[in-house]
């Protein structure tokens, strides 16, 4: 994933991210959630709110693995 493509997407408001995103999963039919070494969903969140995080592309989820 080339990093003009990552800037564009991050640069949408929260509803056309929400489009890009619905759009991907519709055209591949998958999503790619963040997992822990044993396949366990990872879930996050603060304000006792619980996130499941999942990303429209698998070159989406390397970025964040790799960067957290």
């Amino acid at each position: 994933m080339n990093q003009q493509k990552i800037n564009t997407i991050l640069s949408l408001n929260s509803k056309e991210r929400c489009g890009y995103f619905l759009r991907k999963v519709a055209d591949f039919e998958s999503i790619y959630p963040i997992a822990d070494e044993d396949k366990n969903c990872v879930v996050i969140g603060s304000n006792n709110d619980a996130v499941l995080t999942v990303l429209p592309e698998k070159g989406f989820a390397e970025l964040i693995l790799i960067n957290e």
